[in-house]
């Protein structure tokens, strides 16, 4: 883990806020600069095909700790956040 702990502003640059992590999460986790550039790719290109003024509705069927939803968030989009784990998803 000391590994992902030395990359933790990678993974959340909101990292002073705090932030909780299980075992998997630091290695399950996207990093920020990935998610970021992800989320904004998906905006332009549904902005290009746009027919509505409705902001985009993401939904992150395997949100994990959030790394992604958090990144379509930032970018203007409506997120449904769901996972299997009950306990990710109250971290």
């Amino acid at each position: 883990l000391s590994k992902y702990w030395r990359q933790r502003y990678d993974l959340f640059s909101e990292w002073e806020m705090g932030m909780l992590l299980d075992t998997e999460a630091w290695y399950s986790t996207t990093p920020i600069i990935i998610a970021d550039h992800q989320a904004r790719l998906c905006v332009e290109c549904f902005q290009r095909k746009r027919r509505s003024d409705l902001p985009p509705v993401v939904l992150d069927a395997f949100c994990g700790v959030g790394g992604n939803s958090i990144a379509f968030a930032k970018v203007g989009c409506k997120v449904l956040a769901c996972d299997i784990d009950s306990e990710k998803l109250k971290m």
